[in-house]
């Protein structure tokens, strides 16, 4: 007995694509949830290391250095005095180099988060 296949169906075709893209449309939802979970979970870990840092001796070390360096001297606009402390870099955070560090007045370390933070860098 011969089978015969059935005949094309078009529609179920279509439909079928349709459903298959849904699927992709939720898994790709699903985990851009994931990765921004990730993320946060990633930037919460990195602000609480950050933070038990910047209450060790070391860092109280290079920031008194950084102070006694510009005379507490902002050095941004070089009339205020310092307020903050701040990285240009966190590429070696914990054994940062004295360079890599400059003494800053509140309105300039706010100025400097500011455009830190339009560029999607860390604060």
């Amino acid at each position: 007995e011969m089978r015969m296949c059935r005949p094309w169906d078009a529609a179920l075709v279509t439909k079928l694509k349709e459903a298959r893209k849904d699927r992709r449309k939720h898994l790709y939802e699903f985990l851009s949830q994931v990765k921004a979970f990730e993320t946060e979970t990633a930037d919460a870990a990195w602000w609480r290391e950050y933070t038990e840092y910047l209450s060790t001796q070391m860092w109280k070390g290079k920031r008194a250095q950084v102070i006694s360096r510009c005379k507490n001297i902002c050095e941004g606009c070089l009339s205020a005095s310092v307020y903050n402390v701040h990285h240009l870099t966190y590429a070696n955070l914990g054994d940062e180099l004295l360079f890599q560090l400059v003494g800053l007045c509140k309105a300039c370390h706010d100025k400097c988060h500011a455009r830190t933070n339009n560029s999607n860098s860390p604060a």
